[in-house]
């Protein structure tokens, strides 16, 4: 249950702007990004599911995704809106855990919270 929860508020963290968020936000935010890693990479899960939803002004804003994830790469997205599994051509625009963690240290570096390829 507590990667569950994690993996949500770092879904949720991963797409707010920076603005939203005090100017001290990442000298809080960085010793749990960075910890909450740390236990990731320890526990080597290259072999999961999770689910995802993008927060955006975009087309598919608040639409959940099932991710399915296989030797670190992303296999398959499943819309759970809508019951049909996503083209492959569109998979690149889903993240591993490593990745999204790797976005989110990027922007503990630059203060800014970016997710790429969205």
């Amino acid at each position: 249950m507590k990667k569950a929860l994690f993996i949500g508020l770092l879904l949720q963290v991963s797409s707010v702007s920076a603005e939203a968020w005090p100017e001290d936000f990442t000298k809080d935010f960085t010793p749990q990004v960075y910890g909450a890693y740390s236990q990731w990479y320890k526990e080597g899960t290259v072999n999961y599911g999770y689910d995802f939803k993008r927060s955006c002004f975009c087309q598919d804003s608040g639409t959940v995704y099932r991710i399915t994830v296989l030797n670190n790469k992303v296999v398959s997205a499943f819309n759970l809106d809508t019951d049909v599994e996503v083209e492959d051509s569109y998979l690149s625009s889903f993240k591993t855990i490593e990745m999204l963690f790797a976005d989110l240290m990027k922007a503990n570096n630059t203060g800014a919270i970016v997710v790429s390829g969205v």
